[in-house]
């Protein structure tokens, strides 16, 4: 019996189109495979040369691949299974409404195995068959035995694809199950004939249980407060990249999976501690001096983390703290440093423990002791709806939400945490000194007419005082010097910040040292406490103040 599945792909894959001779790789094999199977290394209709895998010696299957293109309109495993006999199957969703001549790169695998070689080397089938009859009739092939099958045939076109590009140094895309359509079609025939005893679907498991996902989709869904998932917060770096973790799963990227999980997790916890710092109203740019980026997340977790919140932070005790060191961050480690192929279990529960790690933080920031001393940032990595969870929604939390006099807590917490990293690439590198993002602002203090000329670069997190603002005068437009007569209005803003166009005559301006950017630029606050938002430092900025009246005038023309 043999099992005949058509594995097809919607991409091209860059196979070479010619491959050394069988001969060149294993003289001796190649010369066993010849004399007892002459049609399988060789078409004897064309002459042209098969694409064998063997194991040990002994033939597993005969492998064909096939570049094509196939209609926009139609799904390749569709048009294959109606190609190869002749059935009519539905299976594509109706993309009729695209153009007929629409056509994608397609690459396809034609995977033969002899059923009875798959018996002898899976003796953990031998229950389903009665004295390895090498299933004579179609009747017995199950649908154990068709996935076990379409196991053996992914693992084969895997192997094949890496020998490909061991040999040619091709691009090859990292075949696997879960770039596959969810059905995949086969035929079975009799190993001395051309007769179809049966033909249909296999189903295939991993890329249905990828699109599923129920278990993953309920752990997200109790992650945060919906109301603020349509504005920045301080959990989306972690969501984002446990979206791309996820997305390499379902691709069969099982170590990208791993790495980008870990990644997650050490974001999480940085993002935790920041916040811990800009509640406690300690300025980033000293944190970033007291930050040492050379020890690993986990000597940061044991010994950082105890003096804001309390308790025991020990990873070899268990609990959910060990199962991220042993589960994710040892496990990255090993993908990383010893080039581990992570399973699908493996990556599947360093899915699961970094989700419980949120709900692990979350638990022990919003205790009543922590929940005092860090309102806030429970708030925003908790949600409403997380404290209401845990009966910690309280009035005293929602009195201090409603304050008139609190900033909006997402933009200020993520000033900080933006001038936090800014700082800390500075610290390594030095401000990047001609970045892409520019411009030159005024900035005007109402209470005394007091005017400021800066360089601020906002992506790079910087800014700089002009040392001769003069020069700008001459280049101010009308409606700018208007804005800075009405500045002078008892209704202004504390602070008014006008952009300025850089001209070619502006270009012989001379500026002042850098400093991060909430320094000198208004807007920009980081604070929620005392001193809720430190003065800018305009002590040593030289100012435009002194040609007031050219301003002036030059607005009343």
């Amino acid at each position: 019996m043999v099992l005949t599945l058509y594995l097809a792909i919607e991409q091209s894959l860059h196979m070479p189109k010619k491959l050394l001779d069988v001969q060149v790789l294993n003289p001796e094999l190649a010369e066993l495979l010849t004399s007892a199977h002459p049609r399988i290394l060789k078409d004897p209709a064309t002459g042209e040369q098969r694409r064998p895998l063997n194991e040990l010696g002994l033939i597993r299957a005969e492998v064909e691949y096939r570049e094509t293109t196939i209609p926009v309109s139609q799904s390749a495993t569709a048009r294959l299974a109606a190609e190869e006999f002749g059935s009519d199957i539905r299976h594509a969703p109706n993309l009729g409404r695209l153009h007929e001549k629409e056509s994608l790169e397609a690459s396809v695998f034609v995977v033969s195995i002899h059923l009875n070689t798959l018996v002898m080397l899976r003796p953990e089938l031998r229950n389903s068959f009665v004295y390895y009859n090498y299933l004579r009739t179609a009747e017995l092939v199950s649908e154990r035995v068709l996935e076990a099958s379409l196991e053996e045939a992914i693992q084969i076109v895997s192997r094949w694809s890496q020998a490909s590009y061991k040999l040619a140094r091709n691009t090859v895309h990292l075949f696997g199950s879960k770039i596959l359509d969810p059905q995949i079609p086969y035929v079975l025939q009799p190993g001395d004939s051309d007769n179809i005893l049966r033909a249909g679907f296999v189903k295939n498991r991993s890329r249905t249980a990828a699109i599923q996902s129920e278990r993953l989709a309920r752990t997200l869904n109790t992650l945060d407060d919906f109301d603020v998932a349509d504005r920045d917060g301080p959990l989306d770096e972690f969501l984002m990249t446990m979206q791309e973790a996820t997305s390499a799963f379902n691709r069969g990227l099982n170590r990208s999976a791993v790495v980008m999980t870990a990644t997650a997790a050490e974001s999480l916890f940085n993002t935790l501690l920041q916040l811990l710092h800009w509640e406690k109203c300690m300025l980033p740019d000293d944190i970033a001096e007291q930050w040492d980026e050379l020890a690993g997340i986990q000597a940061r977790v044991k010994s950082e983390f105890s003096s804001f919140l309390g308790g025991n932070w020990d990873l070899s005790q268990p609990g959910p703290l060990h199962d991220w060191a042993q589960r994710v961050a040892n496990l990255r480690n090993d993908v990383v440093h010893g080039g581990l192929i992570p399973s699908d279990p493996e990556v599947q529960a360093a899915f699961e423990t970094t989700y419980g790690l949120v709900t692990e933080l979350v638990d022990r920031l919003t205790n009543q002791r922590n929940l005092n001393r860090f309102t806030r940032t429970a708030v925003l990595l908790a949600g409403n709806q997380g404290l209401e969870k845990r009966n910690r929604w309280t009035r005293r939390v929602r009195n201090l939400q409603e304050m008139v006099s609190e900033p909006d807590w997402h933009a200020c917490s993520q000033n900080w945490i933006a001038q936090h990293l800014n700082c800390l690439r500075a610290k390594q590198t030095g401000w990047k000194e001609k970045p892409l993002n520019c411009e030159i602002i005024l900035v005007i203090r109402s209470a005394d007419g007091f005017i400021a000329a800066l360089e601020h670069a906002p992506d790079e997190g910087w800014a700089r005082s002009v040392l001769n603002p003069e020069t700008l005068v001459a280049e101010l437009p009308t409606s700018i010097a208007r804005v800075i007569l009405d500045a002078k209005s008892p209704d202004s803003a504390a602070y008014i910040t006008l952009q300025i166009e850089r001209t070619r005559s502006v270009q012989g301006i001379l500026f002042g040292e850098r400093l991060p950017a909430y320094r000198l630029v208004p807007n920009l606050r980081i604070m929620v406490g005392p001193p809720r938002n430190p003065e800018l430092e305009f002590k040593k900025v030289p100012t435009i103040t002194d040609h007031w009246r050219d301003c002036q005038s030059r607005a009343q023309l």
